[in-house]
């Protein structure tokens, strides 16, 4: 199972057809997201429509502590760029991604990618922190950067 965080200025209530059309608009050619349950506790869960995998978004009403988020955001090519650096969060969305199809790493690891960027836009978050990757990147930076893994960089084996 991998694990990526959505980092958001407040917190929001999740909602799984938003996340769903922002999957679409973001992925397009990826396998569609269909959402199934949002729990009294605001876990919700949302599986692939051909069966080969599950969605959790836990909401957290808290940000990560530590300052391993902020230590991590110093790692983002974004802090290269001539863009803003990643905003205080105040909040964050646990994604995690079940794979009952047994991808390649590299293809599991780009459909949380997919997913986590339709989680961060159909929230208005302000960052994603990729704990596997252990950087942290400001939201619209790793939505442009998931946008673009696309063939030919990633074979539609991998999507």
């Amino acid at each position: 199972m991998r694990v990526s965080f959505v980092l958001l200025s407040m917190a929001v209530p999740m909602d799984g057809e938003a996340i769903s059309r922002s999957h679409l608009e973001l992925s397009s050619e990826a396998t569609r997201l269909v959402p199934e349950e949002t729990r009294e506790d605001g876990i919700t869960s949302l599986r692939l429509q051909d069966g080969s995998g599950d969605v959790i978004l836990a909401p957290v009403p808290a940000p990560i502590a530590t300052g391993e988020v902020e230590a991590a955001a110093a790692l983002s090519l974004a802090s290269f760029a001539s863009m803003p650096g990643l905003a205080p969060h105040a909040a964050h969305v646990i994604v995690t991604f079940r794979d009952e199809a047994r991808r390649a790493p590299a293809a599991e690891a780009l459909v949380l990618a997919q997913v986590t960027a339709a989680v961060a836009h159909a929230t208005g978050a302000v960052g994603v922190y990729w704990g596997m990757g252990h950087v942290a990147h400001p939201a619209a930076f790793f939505m442009d950067a998931v946008r673009d893994l696309a063939p030919p960089l990633c074979p539609r084996s991998l999507a």
